[in-house]
């Protein structure tokens, strides 16, 4: 599966889009928005999952999710990065790009087109250091 590398940035009052950055060892060189505006402290970047909600806006980390499975179970939560793989975790459930699941065996890919996103949650966000 091929998919789009893409990331916003969060410099601790504002979230950029379409952020290139240049690393070394880890380390952020440089980072600069699409429309060229040059970052100067980014806190943390959000990766684009390569996935759509149902309004045909890109999925990022951290975004809320909200709406229903399609058994009408209300579902609310937040996407995050963790192992190597997009989960969507809320308070009972959590959802997978690609498989398991703790309650249901609806995979977060194939839901993601029924949910709508309905926030951004920076409390979950990770930062780096200063």
């Amino acid at each position: 599966m091929n998919r789009e590398i893409k990331f916003r940035a969060w410099d601790g009052n504002e979230i950029y889009i379409d952020v290139v950055a240049l690393f070394s060892s880890m380390e952020i060189i440089e980072a600069h928005s699409m429309a060229g505006t040059r970052l100067k402290k980014v806190k943390a970047f959000l990766q684009f999952t390569g996935l759509k909600d149902k309004n045909g806006k890109e999925i990022y980390e951290c975004d809320e999710m909200c709406g229903e499975d399609a058994y009408g179970n209300k579902i609310r939560g937040v996407v995050k990065f963790i192992d190597g793989a997009f989960l969507l975790i809320s308070s009972n459930h959590f959802f997978t790009q690609a498989g398991h699941s703790n309650h249901s065996h609806t995979y977060f890919r194939d839901m993601a087109g029924q949910l709508e996103i309905c926030g951004l949650v920076i409390a979950e966000l990770k930062v780096t250091e200063e």
